[in-house]
């Protein structure tokens, strides 16, 4: 499992990762916008 932090400006972005068992990669966005909307994305890559 991946994890990744970023912060700046008027948010905070995170990432975490999981490899599946055939070698693919599912990926899940956060991005917290400061006093705003929650983001939530995710894709399979592989």
């Amino acid at each position: 499992m991946a994890q990744e932090v970023q912060s700046g400006g008027t948010g905070q972005s995170y990432q975490i990762g999981k490899r599946t068992d055939d070698g693919k990669a599912f990926l899940i966005d956060f991005y917290f916008a400061d006093g705003q909307k929650t983001v939530i994305a995710y894709q399979v890559v592989g």
